[in-house]
C-alpha cells in the first residue's frame, strides 16, 4: 500500500504542470492537499484489510470447514462433468 502511494506521488510531482491546468484555487504542490489524499487513501487501504481478517477471525473453525466442504463437493461435480465420456454417462 505504502509503495503504490509512493509511485502515485512520483507520478503527481511529476505531472504537477498538466494538473495545474485542473486545479483552480489550489496549488499543484500544496503538502496538505498529498498529506490528506494520502492518508485518506491509507485508511480505506487499512479498512479494507481489516475489516473482512476481523470477519474471518469471528468465525467459528467448524463452520468455515463446512463451507469448504461445500465447495469442495461443488468442485467434485464439475470435474466429473468435465472429464464425461462421449456417450454422456458420468462415471
Amino acid at each position: 500500500m505504502l509503495c503504490g502511494i509512493a509511485i502515485g506521488l512520483g507520478n503527481t510531482l511529476f505531472l504537477s504542470r498538466y494538473l495545474a491546468l485542473y486545479l483552480v484555487g489550489v496549488n499543484p504542490l500544496d503538502p496538505r492537499i498529498y498529506s490528506g489524499v494520502c492518508g485518506i487513501l491509507l485508511l480505506v487501504g487499512l479498512l479494507a484489510c481489516y475489516l473482512p481478517a476481523r470477519r474471518a477471525a469471528n468465525a467459528g473453525p467448524m463452520t468455515m470447514l463446512r463451507v469448504n466442504e461445500v465447495s469442495f463437493s461443488d468442485v467434485s461435480v464439475v470435474r466429473s462433468v468435465a472429464v464425461a465420456p462421449a456417450d454422456g454417462q458420468i462415471p
